[in-house]
């Protein structure tokens, strides 16, 4: 009887599980089917099947004024709430994610009404594993008081969002967007065209502010915020903690925006783009604003290595400048020829175009025109036949191009060529910023070997007066992977290279000189890469620039120069480091406004060995770490190196390292003044359970709290055989070392009693690390010597 009774009631509750929508068992194969109002607010109501698939069958109305209608106070699926923490750093979000897939079917939600705070939107909240397609929001009115407010997803925290789209009035706070509030996720081929509002910041047409990818999509509706203001996006940017970045690839805006706060960052595309990517991307709408306004982008901080092959329409916007992009005519804009790098390949989507009659659209809107297809390198076309940037006709060697040209009045062409085969024996040959600009816009081509015959000047390509903005070599999405050789001649004017990330890839024998590297209030100053995911970067010399702004590679043998300031994570080679750098040096002053501040690295979680830094470094931020050669030392090494230059900040300054957390500094000196406020020392400001072993420095140390001759203050740490002078540092004491007088600092017995490998003997190691001058200097790197030797005979 027991027995019966438990299978009836099993039997019982499975029915009741599939009554609960109108069909499936929510397996990928067969979804649960969503054909009603109810259905959707049961899906609603049932976070324990939000990892589960759905599929919507049919159209649903959701008219407040129809029966059984209502205002939503929340999301209808996923609901979450989203702000500061409950600590007061930082921002968060709570609630149970959707994480499964919804079809929409090609089918529409119509007419969601939404009053209430934070997260509004269909989905709340949706998670990594979530994809959402296939699916119309019509006529939406929503109306938030809080953040992350859009009319299919608030807060996009890793999903996907393919092929939806969007129409209504989208009311918000902050991170306000026509379809998503904030975006880590993925979106590709969605558009809106909502009206969207935003009382304070991150406001934009299809997502508010942008931390994932947007590919392949528009916006055409109305924006309206306070700052950070965009026609697509409103804040376009990347995350030195979390990890994430943003990228927008292949879109476009049409809409009016308009920024009517005292913020700024009001763009036709962009309000602003933090060190990220845009590629392929164009606006047309009217921009307005009473601060950093752009026709394409408003504000950009950390560089605009990032923005690329992009434009906005001078007349139909009202604005002749932006951070960011090129600026064209109305008929330029919808012009073919302007957009040959728009790619299609083969019958891969893309671009098409209407040429004369129309602005690119995205080859899924069916709308009337060809396709833009990528001009082979054997016979290009470049420029706008202006005088400032005339069209210039490619030809790769042996090859005879004969073709009909129709010829307008007032247009202008010359001839250019790049020899070479583009191979190791034969590379491509570049003589001129023309040719050198041709590289960065054939992506195809960025795995052969290049080489440079000629100084190089790029100062005239900024896309002003008419002239052509630089392509810089290399995207996130299509990294250089080959080998560009120098050849011992000197780039001016710009940054080279955006990303490299292969093995195999090389760039080399290059002195850049950069014409500008103030940073503003952003991360990249000038460099002759953005980003050496992996490669290497050998035999280079930059003035006013950096080798790399992050490095994951090899540098090694490069040299910096000059001046270089900027705001966080600045050194005089690498802003960070995850890679290897190797016998460099740095003579230039290296200042920043803010924090992590090295003559080499900003922040080095790789190796940095057999380095020097002669220049002086500062830190104006409140937090320091400043260091001589590094100011942060996050789990890496600093081996072989020495620092001569001044080093100053707040706190967490050393002659070596600022902060020392979890990593190795051995082998090493510093002879350069070290000040601040707390945590300063000779060697390191503060050692957070790392280790320093055979250092010494003889520089003189100042501060008021923290300080010592050696190392400012030591947490759990090692501090083993090192030394600092008592005399010259002015300091009696340190958290950690041995204080001994110059005399004593001047004799090869101080040292050789305590283990270290000297050239000459044996009973210490083998290495031959360290020399000495007996009782005239300090001891040496024996790599120096070399130097030395031919510095006294000179």
């Amino acid at each position: 009887m027991r027995t019966a009774l438990l299978t009836l009631t099993m039997c019982v509750l499975a029915a009741s599980a599939q009554a609960k929508y109108s069909g499936g068992t929510g397996e990928p194969n067969d979804p649960y089917q969503i054909a009603t109002f109810e259905d959707l607010i049961a899906l609603g109501a049932t976070p324990g099947d939000y990892d589960k698939h759905f599929l919507l069958t049919a159209d649903i109305d959701l008219d407040p004024n129809l029966p059984g209608g209502k205002v939503f106070d929340k999301a209808v699926i996923a609901p979450a709430a989203y702000g500061r923490t409950w600590w007061g750093l930082g921002m968060g979000v709570v609630g149970v994610p959707f994480a499964g897939s919804f079809n929409g079917n090609g089918h529409v939600i119509f007419h969601l009404t939404m009053a209430g705070e934070s997260c509004l939107a269909l989905f709340g909240y949706v998670a990594t594993g979530a994809e959402v397609t296939n699916l119309g929001i019509h006529d939406v009115a929503i109306t938030g008081t809080g953040m992350c407010i859009g009319a299919l997803v608030g807060l996009c925290d890793g999903g996907k969002l393919n092929h939806c789209h969007t129409t209504g009035v989208v009311h918000g706070s902050a991170f306000v967007g026509g379809i998503v509030g904030i975006n880590r996720g993925d979106i590709a081929q969605c558009y809106s065209s909502a009206t969207v509002h935003g009382s304070r910041g991150d406001v934009g047409g299809l997502v508010g502010s942008n931390g994932g990818v947007v590919v392949q999509c528009c916006s055409t509706g109305t924006v309206f915020g306070d700052g950070d203001v965009g026609g697509l996006v409103g804040s376009n940017g990347k995350s030195m903690v979390d990890g994430w970045s943003g990228e927008v690839i292949d879109c476009y805006s049409t809409g009016v925006v308009t920024g009517i706060g005292e913020y700024g960052g009001i763009g036709g595309l962009a309000g602003r783009n933090d060190g990220s990517r845009i590629i392929r991307c164009y606006s047309t709408g009217t921009v307005a604003g009473n601060k950093d306004i752009g026709g394409l982008v408003g504000s950009c901080r950390w560089g605009t290595e990032g923005i690329s092959s992009s434009f906005w329409d001078i007349q139909t916007s009202g604005q002749a400048t932006s951070a960011g992009g090129t600026g064209l005519t109305t008929a330029d804009m919808q012009t073919a020829g302007t957009f040959f790098d728009w790619r299609v390949c083969d019958n891969e989507g893309g671009w098409t175009i209407n040429e004369g009659q129309d602005y690119p659209r995205l080859w899924w809107e069916n709308r009337p025109g060809d396709p833009i297809r990528m001009p082979k390198l054997s016979d290009l076309l470049l420029g706008r036949g202006t005088e400032n940037d005339p069209f210039l006709i490619y030809t790769h060697e042996d090859v005879n191009v004969l073709a009909k040209i129709p010829c307008e009045q007032d247009k202008h062409f010359r001839l250019g060529f790049l020899l070479g085969e583009g191979t190791q024996e034969n590379p491509y040959l570049v003589g001129t910023g023309a040719q050198l600009n041709l590289i960065g816009r054939c992506w195809h081509a960025w795995g052969a070997h290049f080489k440079l015959v000629a100084d190089i000047d790029l100062s005239g390509f900024d896309g002003n007066d008419g002239g052509p903005a630089f392509n810089v070599i290399g995207t996130s999405a299509t990294p250089f992977t080959g080998v560009f050789d120098g050849d011992g001649h000197t780039i001016t004017g710009r940054s080279l290279f955006g990303y490299v990330d292969d093995p195999h890839a090389e760039i080399k024998n290059i002195c850049l000189i950069a014409t500008h590297t103030d940073a503003g209030t952003g991360r990249t100053v000038g460099s002759l890469a953005g980003s050496l995911k992996s490669g290497t970067i050998a035999d280079c010399y930059a003035v006013n620039a950096r080798v790399s702004v992050t490095n994951g590679g090899t540098v090694i043998r490069c040299t910096s120069a000059g001046e270089i300031t900027g705001t966080h994570y600045i050194g005089g080679l690498a802003g960070q480091n995850s890679g290897t750098i190797a016998e460099c040096t740095n003579t230039a002053t290296v200042s920043a406004t803010g924090d992590h501040v090295g003559g080499l690295v900003g922040r080095n979680t790789g190796t940095v060995t057999q380095c020097y830094n002669s220049g002086a470094v500062s830190s104006g931020g409140s937090n320091g770490y400043v260091g001589g050669l590094v100011g942060h030392n996050v789990s890496g090494v600093v081996t072989g190196s020495y620092n001569t230059g001044r080093v100053s900040g707040s706190q967490f300054a050393g002659g070596l390292v600022g902060y020392n957390n979890d990593s190795t500094v051995t082998d090493c000196y510093n002879t350069g003044a070290v000040s601040g406020h707390n945590f300063v020392g000779g060697t390191v400001g503060y050692n957070d359970r790392g280790l320093v072993t055979q250092c010494y420095s003889s520089g003189s140390v100042s501060g008021t709290s923290y300080v010592g001759g050696l190392v400012g203050s030591n947490y759990r740490g090692s501090i083993a055989t090192s030394f600092w002078d008592i005399q010259t540092s002015k300091q009696s004491t340190s958290a950690g070392g041995t204080g001994k007088t110059t005399a004593e600092m001047q004799a090869a017995a101080t040292f050789l009693n305590a283990g270290w490998d000297f050239v000459g003997e044996m009973a210490n190691g083998t290495d031959d690390i360290w020399w000495i001058l007996e009782r005239l200097d300090y001891p040496h790197l024996w790599w120096e010597a070399t130097e030395l030797i031919i510095h006294d005979r000179q």
